[in-house]
C-alpha cells in the first residue's frame, strides 16, 4: 500500500518489529497483552538526564505506541459483528451444532440447485460403490502432503520462520472461536463437517458447472461450433477450477486486509502523530524531544502492523489458491467427488485442531504479530 511505502524508511523500524515479537512471547506466557516482564528486550529511547528517578519515570515509547494502536483498532472494529459473536458464544452446545448443521444444509441445497440448473451431478460423481471407496483411498493418500504442510504451518518452528502466520491463523481462530467454544471433539467434528462438505459442494461441482455454463453461453454468442466434448475438456476444467481458486483467494484478501475503517483510523493517527504527542505527552517530565521520539515510535509500530497484515493477506490468498487447485485437480483426475472430499476433510481437521489448541491460550490483541515480514 502507498501508506506503508511512505513510511518504510522510518528510523527504529526494526525496533517496532521487536515490539511485536516481545508482545507475542508475553501472550504465550499468559501475561498482559501489551506489557513485558523483560523491558530490556525492547530498545528504550535514551534519556540523557543523569537523574535515575527521571529515567525510571519514562514510558517505553514502543510499548505505549502498541497500547495506543490497540485502542484505536478496537474502536474501529465492527460492533455488530462482535455482538453476534458474543451471542453465538453464549448459545448452548446443542444449539451451536444445530445452527452449524442448518447452515450446512442450506448451502448444500444451493449447491444442488446450481448443479441441477447446469445439468451436472450435484455430488460430483460420488456414489455408494467400490469406485468411490477407491477414490476415497486416493484422496486420503493425496492428502498426506497437504496434512503435513498444514501441520507444519501450525508449529512453533513455522511461526519462528514465518511470523506473519500468527495473523493468518488468528483470523481463523476469531472466525470459529464463537461456535467452537465449549464443544467436545465429537461436536467439533460435526461442525467441521457442516463447514467443509457444503463448502466443497458449492466450490467444485457448482462453481465448475457455473463456469462451464458461461463457456457454453460464450461459444453460442460468438458463433463457435462446439460439441459436448469440446466444452467438457481439460481446458474448461482447468479454467473453471482456476476461477474458483481466484474467488477463494479474493475472499482471503478481504478477510485479512485491514478494513477501510481500520485503515482510515491508522492513517489519521499517523498524520496527526506529532501533534498528538506534543499535546498529550507520554509521562512525567516529557519534553519536545520525547514527543518527537514517541511520535516516531508510533509511526514505526503502526506501519509495521499495516505491512504485516498485507503480507499475511497475500500469503493466505496464495495458500488458499494452491489448496483449491489441488482439490480441483484431484476431483477432475479421479472423476469422483469423494477424493477431494476426503482430502479437504483431512486438511480442515488439522486447522480445526490448531484452532482448538489456540483457544486454550489467552486471547490475542489485534496488534499482536511477528517481528519480521
Amino acid at each position: 500500500m502507498p501508506l506503508a511505502r511512505r513510511f518504510v524508511a522510518l528510523p527504529n523500524h526494526n525496533a517496532a518489529k521487536r515490539y511485536f515479537k516481545v508482545k507475542a512471547v508475553e501472550d504465550d506466557s499468559k501475561s498482559s497483552l501489551l506489557t513485558t516482564t523483560n523491558s530490556s528486550a525492547i530498545p528504550l529511547v535514551q534519556d540523557t538526564s543523569p537523574s535515575p528517578l527521571k529515567a525510571a519515570s519514562k514510558v517505553d515509547p514502543y510499548r505505549a505506541a502498541g497500547q495506543r494502536l490497540e485502542r484505536l483498532l478496537a474502536g474501529a472494529g465492527d460492533g455488530e459483528e462482535e455482538l453476534l459473536n458474543n451471542l453465538l458464544m453464549e448459545e448452548s452446545v446443542d444449539r451451536k451444532v444445530f445452527i452449524a448443521a442448518l447452515a450446512g444444509v442450506g448451502i448444500s441445497t444451493v449447491a444442488c440447485i446450481a448443479c441441477w440448473a447446469c445439468g451436472l451431478d450435484p455430488v460430483g460423481g460420488a456414489s455408494l460403490s467400490v469406485g468411490s471407496l477407491r477414490a476415497a483411498a486416493v484422496g486420503g493418500a493425496a492428502a498426506l502432503p497437504l496434512v503435513a504442510i498444514k501441520g507444519f504451518l501450525w508449529s512453533d518452528k513455522a511461526h519462528s520462520m514465518l511470523p506473519f502466520l500468527e495473523d493468518v491463523q488468528q483470523q481463523q481462530i476469531n472466525e470459529f472461536q464463537p461456535i467452537l467454544y465449549q464443544l467436545n471433539p465429537a461436536q467439533t467434528l460435526l461442525v467441521m463437517g457442516s463447514e467443509v462438505i457444503p463448502g466443497l459442494l458449492i466450490l467444485l461441482p457448482a462453481a465448475t458447472g457455473g463456469c462451464r455454463k458461461l463457456l457454453e453461453m460464450y461459444f453460442d454468442f460468438a458463433g463457435i461450433e462446439t460439441t459436448a466434448s469440446a466444452v467438457h475438456n481439460p481446458f474448461a476444467a482447468a479454467a473453471s477450477v482456476s476461477i474458483a481458486a481466484l474467488l477463494v483467494a479474493g475472499s482471503k484478501l478481504v478477510d485479512l486486509t485491514p478494513s477501510e475503517e481500520e485503515y482510515d483510523t491508522v492513517k489519521d493517527a499517523l498524520t496527526n502523530a506529532d501533534r498528538f504527542y506534543s499535546l498529550v505527552g507520554q509521562g512525567r517530565d516529557s519534553n519536545a524531544a520525547d514527543a518527537k521520539s514517541n511520535a516516531a515510535a508510533f509511526r514505526a509500530v503502526a506501519v509495521t502492523w499495516l505491512a504485516r497484515r498485507q503480507v499475511a493477506a497475500r500469503f493466505a490468498a496464495l495458500l488458499a489458491t494452491l489448496e483449491v487447485l489441488f482439490l480441483g485437480t484431484l476431483w477432475h483426475g479421479t472423476g469422483d467427488f469423494t477424493a477431494p472430499l476426503v482430502a479437504g476433510l483431512a486438511s480442515a481437521a488439522v486447522d480445526f485442531a490448531g484452532i482448538k489448541r489456540s483457544m486454550l491460550s489467552p486471547p490475542q490483541s489485534p496488534t499482536q504479530g511477528p517481528s519480521t515480514f
